[in-house]
């Protein structure tokens, strides 16, 4: 939940912000508004995956697996700019993709 709050708060701040926000230009080929847009998408995408996990759907799994891994993915693009904050969301996807892959609701019960 952690992971979707910060990725809907860089979208609004892309989107509000865009023109005082500092990002590395070779890497981002669009509008840092459109950006911002890109990422509040994601989040909704992730809330809804969220909700789905908690009600024990297997696409929510898959969803959250596959969200995670290109997460960890972009992440190794911004390791020149950020690297301290890109490890720490590298190691959140990749427990993230752990914890979905291991819990199986069955267990619960």
């Amino acid at each position: 939940m952690l992971f979707i709050a910060l990725s809907a708060a860089y979208g609004v701040a892309l989107v509000y912000l865009a023109e005082r926000m500092l990002l590395p230009g070779a890497f981002l080929q669009r509008s840092k508004a459109s950006w911002g847009w890109i990422h509040i998408l994601g989040g909704t995408l992730l809330i809804l995956a969220g909700i789905g996990i908690f009600a024990g759907q297997t696409w929510a799994r898959v969803v959250g697996i596959i969200v995670a891994a290109l997460a960890a993915l972009a992440n190794f693009a911004f390791l020149p700019y950020a690297p301290f904050w890109s490890m720490i969301l590298i190691t959140m996807a990749v427990l993230t993709i752990w914890g979905l892959s291991v819990w199986r609701p069955a267990d619960i019960n």
